[in-house]
């Protein structure tokens, strides 16, 4: 069996490389869902964390794709995942909450819990028993065409000219999603950057052969950076949530609570601005020649 490993391997061809490690997302995905029946919130995860490495990976060769075949894999993968992972979202409410409280301790408003909580609670109960009814299989389906459609793809042209422009696109967007934040921190705007970020870590993940020392390196502070934007983003999530349902809040406690929510939200801006600052210090271009000519030595 070809290793499904999601990265290019030591004497492995850019778009050899890059078409096993699509299918092997694929594959892992499918495999993870047809097996959902034994840890089915676990699974869904791990089946959506697949596509979207698999989604950066077409965003990587975009170019190289065609702008049509670009469209219609990375429009396919993105509804699959879609359809996924309704309680696991819920869930990660919960697990937002948990870690605020264990942030602030004694400042986090205890008393107002038990309505919310339990709200959230049956949200997510109701969302994993719909969802476990439903089952995978139209998911699975979905990712077997597009397994399929794999080895019909044109990747061309061959060598690092393949990846280069996706690189600079995905680096060139990180970059101005960073200073939009620096501008105005805005929940979007942090979204946005945490999508960038993100890319800029699954990219790196493939191309870290060229040198696995410097580029492994970096494609980690990526995917630390990615964490803190995505810490970020489930606290606007709960904040949100937290808006919309006064009724479930007595007194004070709501204000509390969205008071520590945007504060911690800040916290994280501001740990996140570092790794912004050192991570787009090149200019794009410069930042994948360097890339480029690292992989030109592998």
């Amino acid at each position: 069996m070809a290793s499904r490993a999601y990265e290019i391997r030591p004497g492995e061809a850019l778009h050899d490389g890059l078409r096993r490690a699509a299918k092997g997302r694929a594959s892992k995905a499918i495999e993870r869902l047809e097996d959902a029946d034994e840890d089915f919130a676990a699974a869904v995860h791990g089946a959506r964390k697949d596509l979207k490495k698999l989604r950066s990976l077409i965003r990587l060769v975009r170019a190289g794709l065609g702008e049509k075949a670009y469209r219609a894999e990375n429009d396919r993968f993105r509804a699959v995942a879609g359809s996924l992972g309704g309680a696991r979202d819920a869930e990660a409410k919960l697990e937002c909450l948990s870690a605020l409280r264990e942030h602030y301790g004694g400042e986090f408003p205890t008393r107002w819990s038990g309505d919310f909580v339990g709200a959230l609670e049956a949200e997510r109960d109701r969302i994993a028993a719909q969802e476990a009814e439903t089952g995978t299989g139209a998911a699975v389906a979905a990712i077997e065409e597009g397994l399929e459609a794999i080895d019909d793809w044109k990747l061309k042209p061959h060598g690092f000219g393949l990846a280069a422009p996706g690189l600079e696109r995905a680096y060139r967007r990180g970059r101005e999603r960073f200073r939009d934040v620096l501008d105005d921190p805005s929940d979007v705007a942090v979204h946005e950057w945490r999508k960038r970020a993100k890319d800029l870590w699954y990219q790196l993940q493939l191309l870290q052969d060229g040198w696995p020392a410097v580029l492994g390196a970096v494609s980690a502070q990526a995917h630390e950076l990615s964490a803190i934007l995505g810490d970020h983003h489930d606290l606007a999530v709960v904040r949100e949530d937290a808006e919309a349902r006064s009724d479930l809040f007595g007194g004070e406690a709501q204000a509390q609570l969205l008071e520590l929510l945007a504060r911690r939200q800040g916290e994280l801006t501001e740990q996140a601005a570092p790794f912004g600052r050192r991570l787009y210090a090149e200019k794009p271009g410069r930042f994948v020649d360097r890339v480029g000519a690292y992989w030109a030595t592998r």
